[in-house]
């Protein structure tokens, strides 16, 4: 889905003032109903889990890093339904469902996370 490097002036570990580099990469997959079932997290590393809608995370409360790989999740989708609809014949209900999307992909484009956490 997509790669991000992210550079940290601190960190938990010690030495904290020295710092981390991080690569992300985000892969996806689909899950069916049975597997997403079967799926156990570590008790020792979480207290607590829930399945969220991307769109819940790609625009809320949560490390930018997480949002910005949610959000190129849903503009992947968006790319795949902009392809389909440019595939049709040109009609002026498909140009609009073309602009929409272009916008909405547009949208979901936005820069990397940068700052400070």
């Amino acid at each position: 889905v997509c790669a991000a490097s992210l550079a940290w002036d601190r960190r938990v570990q010690e030495p904290q003032t020295n710092g981390t580099c991080d690569l992300q990469l985000v892969l996806s997959t689909q899950l069916t109903a049975d597997e997403a079932g079967r799926v156990r997290l570590d008790a020792q590393e979480y207290t607590t889990s829930e399945w969220l809608p991307l769109e819940a995370v790609a625009h809320g409360s949560f490390h930018p890093a997480l949002s910005y790989a949610c959000r190129e999740l849903l503009a992947r989708r968006v790319e795949a339904r902009l392809g389909e609809c440019a595939a049709l014949p040109p009609a002026a209900d498909s140009d609009a469902q073309l602009a929409t999307l272009a916008r909405e992909l547009v949208a979901l484009r936005r820069p990397l996370p940068s700052g400070r956490s």
